[in-house]
């Protein structure tokens, strides 16, 4: 049920919600408060090392449902968060990755590329320059 719960977050999000984005990083008047954006992140980053073709489809709604987050989040705050992640670093591993499993698909790693992509976009949204400088500081853009 994994990329069912990722697909009604990124619903939740979809056109660009504010309210819904914030609430899920930051859940006000909550016992136990837990901000989903980084879990989403957090388990992107657990996906990341053993992509096969059982898992691919949870890292590909993984990165669009983070791309949900912070696509029109005026606060910025989602994008925020998610560059203090080692997201950058797991993304960064992924568009470099040539040696996925013979079983995927190259279409889901194309899926999942165009992903990374739309995330990527979606971080660099606004005037802020730290998501670009962070991105220059952790990627390898030569290779």
């Amino acid at each position: 049920f994994v990329v069912e719960v990722l697909e009604l977050l990124r619903l939740f999000c979809e056109s660009h919600y504010q309210q819904m984005q914030d609430y899920l990083r930051d859940p006000v008047h909550e016992t136990g408060n837990v901000d989903l954006v980084s879990e989403v992140a957090s388990l992107l980053q657990q996906l990341e090392p053993e992509i096969d073709q059982n898992n691919i489809d949870q890292a590909h709604k993984c990165l669009d449902t983070l791309a949900e987050f912070v696509q029109g989040n005026l606060s910025r705050r989602n994008a925020t968060v998610l560059l203090e992640t080692k997201v950058l670093d797991c993304v960064d591993r992924l568009v470099c990755k040539a040696d996925f499993p013979v079983e995927v698909d190259q279409a889901h790693v194309t899926k999942l590329r165009h992903g990374i992509a739309t995330l990527l976009m979606g971080l660099m949204e606004g005037s802020d320059r730290r998501a670009a400088q962070r991105m220059v500081q952790v990627m390898d853009l030569l290779r």
